[in-house]
Protein backbone atom coordinates (compact mmCIF):
# COMPACT_ATOMS: atom_id res chain seq x y z
CA UNK A 1 0.00 0.00 0.00
CA UNK A 2 1.13 3.64 -0.77
CA UNK A 3 2.26 5.84 2.25
CA UNK A 4 0.83 9.29 -0.20
CA UNK A 5 -2.33 9.12 -2.31
CA UNK A 6 -2.82 11.83 -4.20
CA UNK A 7 -6.29 13.49 -3.85
CA UNK A 8 -6.93 15.35 -7.05
CA UNK A 9 -6.67 12.90 -9.97
CA UNK A 10 -7.83 15.48 -12.42
CA UNK A 11 -6.81 16.42 -16.51
CA UNK A 12 -7.05 20.43 -17.04
CA UNK A 13 -5.55 21.89 -19.94
CA UNK A 14 -2.80 24.27 -19.08
CA UNK A 15 -1.75 27.94 -20.85
CA UNK A 16 0.01 26.16 -23.89
CA UNK A 17 -3.05 23.75 -24.76
CA UNK A 18 -1.47 20.60 -23.08
CA UNK A 19 -3.01 18.54 -20.62
CA UNK A 20 -1.61 18.48 -16.89
CA UNK A 21 -2.92 15.80 -14.55
CA UNK A 22 -3.20 17.42 -10.98
CA UNK A 23 -2.14 15.20 -7.79
CA UNK A 24 -2.33 16.65 -5.02
CA UNK A 25 -2.59 19.85 -3.10
CA UNK A 26 -2.03 18.31 0.19
CA UNK A 27 2.00 17.12 -0.09
CA UNK A 28 4.33 19.84 1.04
CA UNK A 29 7.74 20.10 -0.36
CA UNK A 30 9.65 17.85 2.18
CA UNK A 31 7.29 15.18 1.58
CA UNK A 32 7.42 15.53 -2.57
CA UNK A 33 10.50 13.06 -3.38
CA UNK A 34 8.86 10.27 -1.26
CA UNK A 35 5.41 10.87 -2.91
CA UNK A 36 7.23 11.20 -6.49
CA UNK A 37 9.88 7.50 -5.82
CA UNK A 38 6.23 5.99 -4.57
CA UNK A 39 4.87 7.43 -8.06
CA UNK A 40 8.07 6.05 -10.36
CA UNK A 41 6.55 2.18 -10.24
CA UNK A 42 3.37 3.12 -11.15
CA UNK A 43 4.19 5.32 -14.21
CA UNK A 44 6.94 3.20 -15.40
CA UNK A 45 8.89 5.63 -15.48
CA UNK A 46 12.63 6.48 -14.40
CA UNK A 47 13.63 10.33 -13.87
CA UNK A 48 16.50 11.86 -16.16
CA UNK A 49 16.51 14.80 -14.78
CA UNK A 50 16.03 16.47 -12.07
CA UNK A 51 15.28 20.91 -11.06
CA UNK A 52 15.27 21.97 -7.55
CA UNK A 53 13.95 26.43 -7.50
CA UNK A 54 13.08 28.17 -4.81
CA UNK A 55 9.36 27.40 -5.16
CA UNK A 56 9.21 24.46 -7.99
CA UNK A 57 10.65 21.44 -8.20
CA UNK A 58 10.33 19.65 -12.46
CA UNK A 59 11.70 16.17 -13.02
CA UNK A 60 11.71 15.00 -16.52
CA UNK A 61 10.43 11.42 -16.36
CA UNK A 62 10.82 8.74 -19.05
CA UNK A 63 8.00 6.56 -19.63
CA UNK A 64 7.38 3.35 -22.87
CA UNK A 65 5.81 6.17 -25.14
CA UNK A 66 6.62 9.67 -24.20
CA UNK A 67 8.33 11.78 -21.54
CA UNK A 68 6.31 14.06 -18.83
CA UNK A 69 7.35 16.78 -16.31
CA UNK A 70 6.74 16.12 -12.51
CA UNK A 71 6.30 19.04 -11.17
CA UNK A 72 5.79 20.52 -7.66
CA UNK A 73 4.83 24.53 -7.13
CA UNK A 74 5.17 26.07 -3.42
CA UNK A 75 2.34 28.37 -3.73
CA UNK A 76 -0.28 27.24 -4.20
CA UNK A 77 1.12 23.62 -3.37
CA UNK A 78 -0.12 21.62 -6.23
CA UNK A 79 2.07 18.20 -7.74
CA UNK A 80 1.10 17.27 -11.22
CA UNK A 81 2.16 15.52 -14.69
CA UNK A 82 2.58 17.61 -17.28
CA UNK A 83 2.93 17.14 -20.77
CA UNK A 84 4.70 18.91 -24.17
CA UNK A 85 3.02 16.39 -27.21
CA UNK A 86 0.38 15.38 -28.81
CA UNK A 87 1.31 11.58 -27.71
CA UNK A 88 2.52 12.51 -24.32
CA UNK A 89 -1.59 14.06 -23.80
CA UNK A 90 -2.49 10.79 -24.65
CA UNK A 91 -0.63 9.00 -22.23
CA UNK A 92 -1.73 11.53 -19.52
CA UNK A 93 -5.22 10.34 -20.12
CA UNK A 94 -4.35 6.57 -20.10
CA UNK A 95 -2.56 7.31 -16.90
CA UNK A 96 -5.42 8.97 -15.02
CA UNK A 97 -7.28 5.74 -15.33
CA UNK A 98 -4.89 3.61 -14.17
CA UNK A 99 -4.18 6.27 -10.91
CA UNK A 100 -7.40 5.88 -10.33
CA UNK A 101 -7.89 2.26 -10.41
CA UNK A 102 -4.83 1.86 -8.52
CA UNK A 103 -5.82 4.27 -5.83
CA UNK A 104 -9.54 3.54 -5.38
CA UNK A 105 -8.34 -0.51 -4.68
CA UNK A 106 -6.35 0.83 -1.72
CA UNK A 107 -9.41 2.70 -0.33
Amino acid sequence: MNRFVPESLRIETMASGRLCLRLSGKIGWKDFEAFAEELLPILEATVVEKSNGVEMRIWKLDLPHCSLRLVYEDFPVCISLESSTDEADGVLRELHQKLKTVYNSQK
